[in-house]
């Protein structure tokens, strides 16, 4: 366990210097609180409601530290949102999770609210009319949006569905409902609605930007499988943490086969797998493999002392 701490700590030493960012500094907790308290979604009673606040909203400034008050609120709006529906959509079987899944996808879908619409979906219809207001004329990037806020939604249920299958999955499968179950995507045309001026929407259409998104959200989903390994070893929901599987697939392979010696050394072998995976982490900013003085990451804009190449 200490290794897999120790390689934590190298991952967030070792981010590129350049892309770390201090959180923005506006503070939106309380704008944040009196509005889902108003939308009822939340209580002024309800100390857990405080506290889940207090949990939630933060990320936002995290992932906008750039933004403007209003911005920045509706973005964390949408942000928390997601959240909420993420654990909503946890909480219950697979049957009302269809259900609660599809009335979602109707808001974004057709801007639609049902008669006997709870305060989530209602939040959730109010914060896709403010969005679709922000958008102004850009609706070409608010459509952007709500096609990647749908497809997350479609990943819902074929991602839920996989948990309760017998075996591992297949890691192609994992990836394909992964880079949009994670939700990256989403977050990332959230950005380009807030942030976009002119620049021309077929850029965006560009497969090469698609698989740049797709990309980022599987770094992102394997990230955050790393971060949540022992939360869903806790709570026993670890089947879907690629950690997990990919090890256990190994490990149900060959397990007939294993005497305790055997056990104790496949073990040492993960263990290996995790120095391996510190290694990648660390080395490269440390070898003049990678040094250049054109560098886009500041700590590797050195001059290497020779011009071989490894």
């Amino acid at each position: 366990m200490n290794k897999v701490h120790s390689a934590l700590q190298n991952i967030q030493d070792k981010f590129p210097k350049a892309w770390l960012k201090k959180p923005n500094e506006i503070d939106i907790l309380q704008d944040l609180f009196d509005d889902f308290a108003k939308l009822g979604v939340w209580s002024h009673e309800k100390p857990e409601h405080h506290a889940l606040n207090r949990k939630l909203t933060p990320f936002s400034n995290y992932i906008w530290p750039h933004l403007n008050k209003e911005d920045l609120v509706l973005a964390a709006e949408f942000n928390n949102l997601s959240m909420l529906f993420d654990e909503c959509i946890e909480s219950v079987d697979m049957e009302m999770a269809k259900t609660i899944t599809e009335r979602f996808t109707n808001i974004f879908y057709m801007e639609k609210l049902e008669d006997n619409h709870n305060a989530l979906e209602n939040l959730a219809f109010v914060v896709c009319k403010r969005i679709r207001d922000r958008a102004g004329t850009r609706i070409d990037l608010f459509n952007l949006l709500k096609g990647s806020v749908i497809d997350y939604f479609d990943s819902i249920i074929p991602f839920k569905n996989i948990k309760n299958l017998e075996g591992e999955p297949e890691m192609e499968l994992f990836y394909f409902l992964r880079r949009n179950n994670i939700g990256l995507i989403a977050v990332a045309n959230m950005t380009l609605l807030l942030t976009v001026r002119n620049l021309n929407i077929a850029i965006f259409l560009d497969p090469i930007w698609v698989k740049l998104l797709e990309s980022i959200s599987i770094i992102c989903s394997l990230y955050n499988d790393l971060f949540s390994y022992e939360k869903e070893v806790k709570e026993k929901d670890i089947k879907m943490n690629s950690f997990h599987f990919l090890q256990r697939l190994v490990i149900e392979t060959y397990i007939q086969t294993f005497n305790d010696q055997d056990k104790q050394e496949i073990n040492e072998i993960f263990d290996h797998l995790h120095d391996i995976l510190n290694a990648l982490l660390t080395w490269p900013l440390q070898s003049e493999r990678y040094q250049s003085p054109d560098s886009i990451f500041k700590e590797l804009r050195k001059e290497p002392t020779n011009n071989h190449s490894e």
